[in-house]
């Protein structure tokens, strides 16, 4: 690194060349009076600042985007898991993805405003153009995944669906009521119906089995035989997972 020089060739050159083109509105000469550091003087240096196009520009868009960034900091991973009905801990995994969008995105828009040999005014319209793009990408958050179908919750151990599915009496049903369930949310699943219980317990289980990589299924719910109509079910089909 010490053998570098401390510039490269014509560098001071493209630099003033470069504070041209920011202060090509509000360029102030060095004995300007603004620059005496008068409070008399402020007003006008404001002025002076306001109308350089450029620092406008980058203040608007530094404000709109903290607000944005800082939303989405703090409830970025709340809103996956609503949105695509996963868990804490897989959105807050692909939350994180956006430290590595955000990287792409500084390396890609050098390498456009080097291959563009871009000035200030081409900056400012990329800029711009990638903001509109983001607003109109926005609407993507309003695309969810259907709800999940919780029985006694959303619907009932007939599956039929609940209209008061605020009655907390919807989860104790004739197939689990000799069970003595707790208010414990340990939801348990069944696979080829995506339907999901409060608990083993409300479901009805008997047997618990664990599986050898440590995931626990339950076997003779008798809560999913009464969802399902009392079908017929084989013994794969009639076993509930751990989760949602």
């Amino acid at each position: 690194m010490f053998g570098f020089a401390r510039e490269l060739p014509e560098a001071k050159k493209h630099r003033l060349k470069d504070v041209d083109q920011v202060h090509a509105v509000s360029y102030i000469e060095e004995d300007d009076e603004i620059l005496s550091g008068h409070l008399k003087h402020l007003p006008k240096a404001i002025w002076n600042i306001l109308r350089n196009p450029t620092f406008v520009a980058c203040m608007v868009v530094g404000i709109f985007e903290s607000v944005v960034i800082n939303g989405f900091a703090a409830f970025m991973p709340k809103i996956l898991e609503t949105i695509l009905s996963t868990t804490p801990t897989i959105a807050s995994y692909m939350s994180s993805l956006i430290i590595l969008a955000a990287a792409i995105g500084v390396i890609v828009g050098g390498i456009v405003i080097r291959k563009m040999k871009l000035q200030v005014g081409g900056m400012l319209k990329l800029m711009v153009i990638c903001h509109v793009i983001a607003l109109i990408t926005l609407g993507t958050f309003l695309l969810q995944c259907p709800p999940r179908t919780f029985v006694g919750i959303n619907i009932d151990y007939n599956n039929q669906k609940l209209i008061d599915t605020d009655s907390p009496s919807s989860l104790d049903v004739d197939c689990n009521r000799d069970c003595d369930c707790t208010d414990e949310w340990n939801p348990v699943c069944h696979t080829e119906t995506g339907a999901s219980f409060y608990s083993a317990c409300h479901a009805g289980c008997k047997t618990q089995i664990s599986l050898n990589n440590s995931e626990k299924e339950w076997l003779g719910c008798k809560c999913l035989k009464r969802y399902l109509n009392n079908q017929t079910l084989s013994k794969n089909d009639e076993r509930l997972s751990a989760g949602y």
